[in-house]
């Protein structure tokens, strides 16, 4: 008789849905596998085939909110790309164009007439003014 309870309690184990221990106990998607652990469960118990259609709906749902996840995952890398190249086609653009754009400048050392260069170590008195008041 033990022999027969043993067998039978095979025959129950095989007959049932087995959910891996990665689908178990995921954290990302624990939320929207919890519904479908349930119903798995219960049709392990009862061997009702409706909530066996109804794990069918909640793991079709898993499957596409990873989906969502990867697509969204794909779109933001090749954006992210797309806007590195594009920073990197205006620098590179910017190197060729740098002998132009410096020859658009006027030089540094051609004197304006009219304007006096002021020495920085040499402040002038309205400015040795100033900072002797901030010292008293």
């Amino acid at each position: 008789m033990s022999n027969f309870k043993d067998l039978l309690e095979q025959i129950r184990e095989q007959d049932s849905v087995q959910v891996p221990d990665i689908v178990k106990f995921n954290v990302e998607y624990k939320k929207t596998i919890q519904p479908l652990l349930a119903s798995i469960e219960n049709y392990n118990r009862t061997k009702d085939t409706e909530t066996l259609k109804y794990s069918l709906q909640q793991s079709l749902r898993v499957i596409a909110e990873i989906f969502d996840k990867e697509f969204r995952k794909t779109y933001d890398y090749k954006l992210t790309i797309k806007k590195k190249q594009y920073v990197i086609d205006k620098l590179k653009q910017f190197i060729d164009d740098k002998p132009e754009l410096d020859a658009e400048l006027p030089d540094d050392e051609v004197e304006v007439p009219g304007s006096k260069k002021k020495d920085p170590l040499e402040p002038s008195a309205k400015e040795l003014a100033r900072i002797k008041k901030f010292i008293n």
